[in-house]
């Protein structure tokens, strides 16, 4: 009876052991840190050196990317990386490719 109590221990060991690899590769695999997705409209600010005011002007005239979660109006870090990236102008584009 001992020996089979110690085999299903073993066997379940080994799947818990398993299933603890898969957990962490996935974490090593995650891009995800952990700062939050989502910057708020003084983050952004802050981040951008725009006033809040010019944050709301150009995102009424729908300029730039961003969201609302209830009340709050949120910018989601992808979409304004790629937003920014829309928004070069033509000669620093030009200029990195100079160098």
């Amino acid at each position: 009876m001992k020996k089979k109590k110690s085999f299903e221990i073993l066997e379940l060991l080994s799947k818990l052991t398993i299933s603890i690899e898969k957990i962490e590769q996935q974490l090593a695999g995650s891009t995800s840190t952990n700062e939050p997705e989502y910057l708020s409209i003084d983050e952004l600010a802050k981040l951008t050196g725009l006033s809040k005011n010019t944050i709301y002007q150009k995102r009424s005239r729908r300029e730039i990317p961003a969201y609302k979660f209830g009340r709050e109006l949120r910018f989601k870090k992808s979409d304004l990386n790629t937003w920014m990236e829309t928004k070069k102008h033509p000669m620093l584009n030009l200029l990195q490719e100079v160098k």
